[in-house]
């Protein structure tokens, strides 16, 4: 072999492990925005459910409210999860906002499931629904917005 195929062949190498690492470094970057997407979701939930309660001590709601306290308050935490998801990667986003609600989605039926004894409705199902949908605007949203990451 010449000095010439050898370089050439070097030169193959060298890409083909450079894709590699690239799209190692994207899914790891993919997992970690869905973890602080989640993370960030979930916080978001709790206060807002926080507040909701807070509201229930204070004004004594109808038992009709507190079924749309809950679903506003699971949707504002997909929403904010699918948009933090989404600017931290800048591209996908209702690709990422709905890999990012599923954990969300998850944890809302295991809360509820919880809470009821395992009676499952039309109201949970909803839920998830919205949860779901929330987050893909939300990871929509990030991506088109002036906040999204660009790489």
């Amino acid at each position: 072999m010449t000095a010439i195929t050898k370089s050439k062949n070097r030169l193959r190498s060298l890409k083909t492990n450079t894709k590699k690492t690239t799209t190692e470094s994207e899914s790891k970057l993919f997992t970690m925005s869905v973890i602080k997407g989640f993370a960030v979701g979930t916080a978001v939930l709790f206060i807002f459910i926080s507040l909701f309660a807070l509201l229930m001590l204070k004004y004594d709601p109808t038992e009709k409210a507190i079924p749309i306290m809950a679903i506003v308050s699971c949707a504002t935490g997909a929403f904010a999860g699918g948009f933090w998801s989404g600017r931290c990667i800048g591209k996908k986003g209702m690709l990422i906002g709905s890999v990012t609600g599923i954990p969300i989605a998850v944890l809302i039926s295991v809360m509820s499931i919880a809470s009821r004894e395992s009676e499952l409705g039309s109201l949970l199902a909803v839920t998830i629904f919205i949860v779901l949908f929330m987050a893909c605007v939300g990871g929509i949203g990030a991506v088109n917005s002036k906040f999204a990451k660009r790489k």
